[in-house]
Formats: C-alpha cells, sequence, structure tokens
C-alpha cells in the first residue's frame, strides 16, 4: 500500500496491516447487515431476536476491549492485534456452518471478542508507529479503508445473498485478513508496549463485562418487568465500574485521564455519541429497502453504498485538514452535515422517492467522512506517548459502546412498537414508524455531540491538561 512518497517503509506498512484489517471488519459488518433479511427467513427469526445479530457482536466488542488494552500494554500491541484477526476469521468461518439462531448468535458473540483485540490496539500501534506531523494523514487513510469495506459490503453482499446465500457473507473477508496477518507475522518485526508491569485489573474487568451483558440482554426483554430491571441494573453497574476504576491505582479505564484533560474527555464523548447516532443506519435502511421498498439485497446494497461511499471520499481529505486546523472546527461542521442528513432520513415513508433517499445518506456520509478521521487525531494528539494504550483503548471502548447503544436503541424502539414477531407486510407499517423514530432519535444523539466538538478546546497551542503525570 503506497501511503506516502515521504513516509518510511515500516509507516507504510504499518498503515497496510491495520488498514486491511479495518477493511475486513467493515466489510464483515456490512456484508452482514444486508444478509439481516435472509437470515431472518432461513432461521426463522422474529424482529426483536434478528437485532441480537449485530447487537451481540458490538457487546462482546465493548465487554473485551479494556482488557485487551490492558494485555496488549504488557504482552504487545501487535501480538493482540493479530490474535484478534485470527479469532475472528476462525469464529466467520463456524458461522457460515451454523443451523440455528442460538448458534449463530454465539458465533458472533466470539466475533466480537476477538475482533475487540483490533478495536483496542489500531489507533494505539499507528500513533506509536507515525510521527505526530503526519499521523491525521494516516487515520484518514484508514478512515477511508475502512467505509471502503462499508461501501463494497453492501453491494457484494447483495450479490452473494442473491446468488449464493447469505452463509458466504461471513467468511469472504477471510483473505484480506490473511495479508494482514502476513504483514504482521512476516514484514513488520517491531513490537509496541505500553506499562508492562501494571497488575492487571481482574475486578473491574469483571465488574465492567457484567455491566454490558446485563444491559444488552435487559434491552432484549424490554418492555417486560424483568428487562427493565436488567436494564437499570446494567446501568448501575457502570456507575460502579466508573467508581471502582476511580479509587484503584492501577485502573482498567484510566478515569483520571478525563478528568484532568477537557479535549481528551470532549473529544471522546464526541465519537461516543457519533457513533452512537450513525452506526444503525445501515441495518435500517436495509430493513427498509427491502421489506418498505420490495427492493433484492443487491438493488438495495446498491443504495446503501451511498454513505459509506460518501464518508470514504471524505475522511483523506478531512486527514489531511486535521494536521493543518484546529480539529474541532472541522468535526463540528460535520456534525451539522450529518444531522442535515439523518434528519431528512427521518421523513421517509414507502413512497419516498429513492433520490430524496440518496441525497440523506450522501449528505450524512459527508457529514461523518469529515468528523471521524478528526477527532480520532484530536483524541491521540491530546495525550503524551506514554498514554498512548489508555486512550487509544477509551476512544476504541467508547466508540464500540455507542455503536452498541445505536443498536441498543434500534431494538428497543422495535420491541416497543413491533413486538416481537418476524416482520410481515401485516406490521410494514409499524415497522416504517420504528424507523423513522429511530433516525429522530439518532438526530437528538447528535446535538449534544456538536456542543462537546466545539468546546474540546485546541491541539494546536497550549493545550489543557499537556502535561500529564497519569499512572
Amino acid at each position: 500500500m503506497k501511503f506516502s512518497r515521504t513516509t518510511a517503509p515500516l509507516e507504510r506498512r504499518v498503515v497496510a496491516m491495520v488498514g486491511a484489517n479495518a477493511f475486513a471488519s467493515a466489510l464483515l459488518i456490512s456484508t452482514v447487515n444486508v444478509a439481516l433479511p435472509a437470515i431472518a427467513a432461513d432461521l426463522a427469526i422474529n424482529a426483536s431476536v434478528l437485532n441480537w445479530i449485530p447487537l451481540i457482536f458490538l457487546s462482546a466488542s465493548a465487554a473485551f476491549i479494556f482488557p485487551f488494552v490492558r494485555l496488549s500494554d504488557r504482552l504487545g500491541r501487535k501480538r493482540i492485534f493479530l490474535l484478534g484477526a485470527v479469532g475472528v476469521s476462525v469464529a466467520s468461518f463456524f458461522a457460515a456452518l451454523t443451523e440455528s439462531a442460538a448458534m449463530l448468535i454465539g458465533m458472533r458473540f466470539l466475533q466480537g471478542v476477538f475482533a475487540a483485540g483490533g478495536f483496542a490496539t489500531l489507533i494505539s500501534i499507528v500513533s506509536a508507529a507515525l510521527p505526530i506531523a503526519v499521523r491525521g494523514r494516516a487515520f484518514g487513510v484508514l478512515a477511508s479503508l475502512m467505509y471502503l469495506g462499508l461501501t463494497t459490503g453492501p453491494v457484494v453482499g447483495g450479490f452473494v445473498v442473491d446468488h449464493w446465500g447469505w452463509r458466504w457473507t461471513f467468511v469472504i473477508q477471510i483473505p484480506i485478513s490473511f495479508y494482514a496477518l502476513w504483514l504482521g507475522c512476516l514484514q513488520i518485526d517491531e513490537e509496541w508496549f505500553g506499562p508492562r508491569y501494571v497488575k492487571f485489573d481482574y475486578a473491574g474487568a469483571i465488574v465492567y463485562g457484567a455491566a454490558i451483558t446485563t444491559l444488552s440482554c435487559g434491552v432484549a426483554y424490554v418492555p417486560s418487568f424483568w428487562g427493565v430491571v436488567a436494564v437499570a441494573l446494567g446501568i448501575l453497574l457502570l456507575v460502579g465500574f466508573i467508581a471502582l476504576e476511580a479509587r484503584l491505582p492501577e485502573p482498567l479505564f484510566n478515569v483520571r485521564l478525563f478528568q484532568t484533560h477537557t479535549t481528551f474527555a470532549f473529544s471522546c464523548a464526541s465519537a461516543f455519541l457519533m457513533y452512537a447516532a450513525t452506526f444503525s443506519n445501515v441495518v435500517l435502511m436495509s430493513l427498509y429497502l427491502q421489506y418498505l421498498k420490495a427492493m433484492s439485497a443487491q438493488a438495495a446494497g446498491l443504495v446503501l453504498i451511498t454513505q459509506p461511499f460518501a464518508i470514504a471520499v471524505t475522511a483523506p481529505i478531512a486527514g489531511r485538514l486535521s494536521d493543518r486546523f484546529e480539529p474541532r472546527f472541522v468535526a463540528s461542521v460535520g456534525i451539522v452535515l450529518t444531522v442535515l442528513g439523518l434528519a431528512s432520513l427521518a421523513t421517509i415513508k414507502t413512497n419516498t422517492n429513492l433520490d430524496f433517499i440518496i441525497m440523506g445518506l450522501a449528505v450524512s456520509g459527508l457529514g461523518f467522512g469529515l468528523f471521524a478521521p478528526v477527532n480520532a487525531n484530536a483524541v491521540m494528539s491530546s495525550v503524551e506517548p506514554v498514554h498512548y494504550g489508555t486512550a487509544a483503548g477509551a476512544h476504541a471502548s467508547l466508540r464500540v459502546v455507542g455503536q452498541m447503544l445505536s443498536m441498543i436503541v434500534v431494538t428497543l424502539i422495535f420491541a416497543l412498537v413491533i413486538g416481537r414477531v418476524q416482520i410481515t407486510p401485516g406490521v410494514y407499517p409499524e415497522l416504517g414508524q420504528s424507523i423513522r423514530i429511530s433516525f429522530w432519535t439518532m438526530v437528538g444523539l447528535c446535538l449534544p455531540a456538536i456542543y462537546f466538538s466545539l468546546n474540546r478546546g485546541n491541539i494546536r497551542g497550549p493545550r489543557d491538561g499537556r502535561k500529564l503525570s497519569i499512572s
């Protein structure tokens, strides 16, 4: 992969390695999303259970990111990154062989566990291997590759579902993961570590994993009494986890980094809200196009590429801009554009013109393409190298928890409006209502993100909390 004429060979190989894995992960996510209606029909899955297929992946990823961050500091970030790539490939192979919804959800859980290894280390590897002068450009390239995967995924996934069946959507990314493994094992000798002798916070890992698991399971049974109880318990466990981490000298999640550094904290908050507002878009639009518009999976995929294609085109430009201008201004413009795009999609009905839908997807894609790489650069540029692992892990975990929240919101809305029934023409009006409510909810999540983005502070002049002494 040619990153830049002036970039050292090692740096190009690092970007190629993490970029290939980012592309493969995005391809897996987007192809499976397009395959959801076919999976539901083949395995007789109702609407509420169907949402567990993307949700369980995110829940597992969120629960295991913090442990993988700490393990990567001690064992090596590249080693954990490659372990994650191997694990996802193996779990994907067995997911293609499943014969029941329970088995498929179990394989998706394992995919999420191992994907957390990549999520926890991707940004920290790039930040450790590349100088700050070109880091924004690298994040732009990685975001472009990720959304290129999301762009090609709906088209490839639609073709695969229509011609070969949904099972093949779980394995088409495996050769790309093997390319990342080849680079990491044979072409990159370097390894990157964090603080290697910090005690592992077992209590924090258990409490956090229990919180994520309880919260996710509770949402699946809302609005029942026990579902509400589980959601409340999950929230209490999250609060307890934060309180526990604030007291420990060597925590799994360094809460003090948020307390002492406004730029870092506000950048992470913006990421959390924006990923919560945008991740479920492909799932919602896939259901809308295939059910309410009666489009084939392949035709729906051609429409769905609009948003990730816009992100893939915009992200490299945004990355370069973040190397020259204050990220808070560029990212905030991106959030505003995302709001406009999501608000237009919140008005769609069965007879809405496809041109209007494509425009909404394009505008929201342009906005997110301006936001994502710029915000990632702001997160990593606001801390010193000793904190790269902690910062990358916090950003990755909040990103995945935001994505999980996005699917939790959609699952909750579907459960309340449609109920636990299979999606048939008889519930199409409720499906359309659920989709519109979901998009308006996502618009609401973007609004506080604008505040956090604009008020995060500068990273190019004197920064608050720049000199940190956090263990």
